[in-house]
């Protein structure tokens, strides 16, 4: 049909850098994508809560700083 189309609008937002818990999935959220994945979100142990924390204080992990809205 002519005059007929699709438009996708993509942009990015701010995010306020801080690491949050989901309590109903016991996991830690506000972590940057691209990096996450070096470490597991779920708070299985004590320990596993301190390695991710250092992860972020040494800058292997990084807090989100923008969100992507499509």
């Amino acid at each position: 049909h002519p005059g007929s189309g699709v438009s996708l609008m993509i942009d990015e937002i701010t995010l306020e850098e801080m690491a949050i818990h989901f309590s109903k999935y016991n996991k830690v959220g506000g972590l940057c994508w691209k990096h996450s994945h070096i470490i597991d979100p779920v708070l299985c142990t004590y320990d596993s809560t301190v390695d991710i924390a250092q992860k972020i204080h040494t800058g292997q992990v990084h807090l989100g700083k923008e969100l992507t809205v499509i």
